[in-house]
């Protein structure tokens, strides 16, 4: 995946768009080169959340991850129940 330079992330973050549309777009440039990802935004543009939900638990299992595990320890980092 081709990563943003801390450039590119500046000028979006001046651009005055609300961050929703910040991380679409960063989303939008990312997924330009990856078939993937274009697929799972398309699915965030639907309000799949389900679809995405199981992308990623197939994904999880790949890499050999537990999604429920993961998912505890993501919203332990910032404090979410």
């Amino acid at each position: 995946m081709n990563n943003l330079n801390p450039m590119q992330i500046m000028q979006l973050m001046q651009s005055g768009n609300n961050p929703q549309q910040l991380v679409m777009q960063l989303l939008e440039q990312q997924a330009q080169n990856n078939p993937m990802a274009a697929n799972v935004l398309e699915m965030a543009k639907q309000n799949k959340m389900l679809d995405i939900e199981q992308v990623v638990k197939n994904i999880m299992q790949t890499k050999g991850l537990d999604y429920n595990k993961e998912v505890v320890a993501f919203k332990n980092l910032f404090g979410l129940k």
